[in-house]
């Protein structure tokens, strides 16, 4: 971050607080991971539709000359299906856990599963 003359920010210790607990420090923590998760399974979903479009939409005519190509067309689709798969396995965990932080922090009973 750049200073500017005249021109008070707030640090990030001070938008912390002092009294900041390690639950919501853990929750942050959290947050962050699974918009870095959602960014790199959002390239996955672009994969996953230009392979469908490629299949089903395209018919000789598509937005892109690789996309009249099958093998790359079916690429997509395998690649955009792995990237996928690997996303949701990653971030369903996450996503359990800040809910269960959520629950502790409002004080009711995390759900067993």
């Amino acid at each position: 971050m750049f200073c500017v003359p005249g021109y008070v920010t707030n640090t990030s210790s001070e938008r912390e607080g002092p009294m900041q607990s390690s639950r919501e420090r853990e929750l942050v923590q959290l947050s962050k991971k699974i918009v870095k998760l959602q960014i790199m399974g959002f390239i996955g979903a672009i994969m996953l539709a230009f392979g469908l479009y490629g299949i089903f939409g395209a018919h000789g005519h598509a937005i892109h000359p690789l996309l009249n190509d099958p093998r790359a067309v079916y690429g997509l689709l395998i690649l955009g299906a792995v990237i996928q798969a690997w996303h949701y396995f990653k971030v369903i965990p996450l996503i359990r856990a800040r809910a269960r932080l959520h629950a502790e922090a409002a004080g009711h009973q995390p759900p067993s599963s």
